[in-house]
């Protein structure tokens, strides 16, 4: 299986570098990247062109660089210039396992999926991660069916984690936020069979210059609350209406305690 690892950058300077270096450590090595920067003002262009001239011997990694066109624009036309029919999304900021690819890419083709994402572990800027240990797999609890119900009440999807059909890859390009919320959703709806391989694969790093971080934070809320609505009103789940109705106190517990409640709920997760 051949994958196209899809990177977007905006002003992305403090972790690109590791970002990148958990891709190039991978043990799957049919791969191939490519990097749309979003307009970026600082020096992530130039880190990015120094990291695949010391690098990249193999040409594999591939820099674009756009005028600021926006994250789901930037998304699309990195799977437009994808050459393989299987997508890979990895977030600038975030980092992989070195036995990521090759793990997911096992059991996509073993079990003839069409998409499949992974658990992932949360850390914080000033934190460490150990991305070289080779985690151990389960027997029992490995896979989780993502229902609609399930995604609406839970965000059971990191976007690094996802590999996908290319067919299925196109982000709503008139959203500003929510874009990959928004697309799992539309995919469920269209009757899509989505998992999630539940082996902690990812690492998704919590820093200040995040969108959930910023003052905007309480309009990302929103239109993740909005969005959810929507999807549950339209296709008749009731229930998780209901539920998303009990948890609007959740919304505003400030981010520091919201990430520790979030990271106790993976901790324990038990489907």
């Amino acid at each position: 299986m051949q994958v196209s690892i899809i990177i977007t950058t905006y002003n992305a300077e403090n972790f690109i570098v590791s970002t990148l270096n958990s891709v190039a450590s991978q043990t799957y090595k049919n791969y191939e990247v490519i990097l749309i920067d979003d307009g970026s003002t600082d020096n992530t262009k130039e880190i990015i062109k120094n990291f695949i001239k010391k690098y990249d011997h193999n040409n594999k990694f591939k820099l674009f660089c756009e005028k600021h066109i926006g994250r789901a624009n930037s998304l699309n036309l990195g799977i437009k210039k994808a050459n393989y029919d299987w997508i890979a999304i990895l977030d600038a900021d975030d980092l992989w396992n070195k036995y990521k690819l090759e793990i997911q890419l096992k059991y996509l083709k073993e079990l003839n999926l069409n998409f499949l994402s992974t658990k992932s572990i949360t850390f914080t800027s000033d934190g460490e991660v150990n991305t070289s240990n080779r985690p151990s797999i389960r027997k029992n609890g490995l896979f989780t069916e993502i229902t609609m119900d399930k995604l609406l009440r839970r965000s059971l999807i990191n976007h690094s984690s996802v590999v996908f059909r290319k067919e299925l890859a196109k982000y709503d390009t008139s959203r500003s936020s929510q874009i990959d919320l928004e697309l799992w959703l539309r995919l469920l709806e269209e009757g899509i069979k989505m998992y999630r391989l539940n082996i902690e694969l990812v690492y998704k790093r919590f820093h200040n210059d995040q969108h959930f971080e910023r003052n905007n934070r309480k309009r990302y809320i929103f239109n993740s609350y909005k969005l959810k609505m929507q999807y549950a009103i339209r296709n008749r789940k009731f229930s998780s209406a209901f539920f998303l109705f009990l948890k609007i106190p959740y919304y505003f517990i400030p981010p520091k305690y919201a990430y520790m409640i979030l990271n106790f709920f993976n901790s324990t997760e038990r489907y």
